[in-house]
């Protein structure tokens, strides 16, 4: 397992690589994000943790990570007195965790372990083609590849549907923040994250497949998947 760590704090990524790798961890330390990214590029990764407080890295960056490498783990770090509900947007995109960066290397091993078996538990099945969804307007029932359903309501059959027509494409936030939500929200409102982020949850509760629901850098969201409207 190869985990990777971002933090501008030169010496304490010198502490956090020793100290990890004597555990009998893969901990690769970088200070700065663009030699981490083209790392990242040529070398498989498993986790990547990032040091927020110092980089204040953006969340548009996050989702970047994701949308290149949907099955990487994200944790960020930030200071013991901040504001925690300021990094609520981080874990709407699909951060696993936000923990403190005083967190010591035996309790971040314990935290690593834990977001690697909720993430086992689950069953990704969006890189197969053949995997077929299917959405049933009239009832809001979306029945899974294994033949499961999910009673949607309204807002969540909608987001679908809009999602389906545009086959594979990603559709804007702005664009499903108006049709959506029936109305014109600011640039860069998250309304719609909240809402997808809910829907992924509902999916999950019942059943261990992952909806194919992907962000896309600076666009919006799109469905990774075949899906038959009926």
């Amino acid at each position: 397992m190869t985990i990777m760590y971002l933090s501008t704090n030169e010496d304490g990524v010198k502490s956090r690589v020793l100290g990890m790798n004597a555990l009998g961890f893969n901990f690769l330390g970088f200070t700065k994000s663009i030699t981490l990214f083209k790392t990242m590029l040529f070398t498989p990764i498993n986790i990547l943790i990032i040091d927020v407080e110092c980089l204040e890295i953006e969340i548009e960056s996050i989702e970047r990570y994701l949308a290149m490498f949907p099955d990487l783990i994200i944790f960020i770090l930030v200071s013991p007195n901040v504001d925690i509900n300021s990094y609520i947007d981080f874990l709407k995109v699909g951060t696993c965790r936000i923990l403190f960066n005083t967190i010591n290397d035996e309790c971040l091993v314990a935290n690593i372990e834990a977001a690697r078996r909720g993430r086992s538990k689950k069953v990704n099945l969006a890189s197969n083609a053949m995997i077929i969804w299917k959405l049933n307007i009239i009832s809001g029932k979306l029945t899974m590849p294994d033949g499961n359903t999910v009673d949607l309501d309204s807002r969540e059959n909608k987001l679908i549907q809009l999602l389906a027509i545009k086959e594979g494409e990603a559709v804007s936030r702005e664009f499903l923040n108006e049709k959506i939500l029936g109305e014109l929200t600011k640039k860069g409102s998250r309304s719609i994250d909240t809402l997808i982020t809910r829907l992924r949850k509902k999916v999950l509760s019942i059943s261990n497949i992952e909806l194919p629901l992907r962000a896309e850098h600076k666009i919006g969201y799109k469905l990774a998947c075949q899906l038959i409207i009926e």
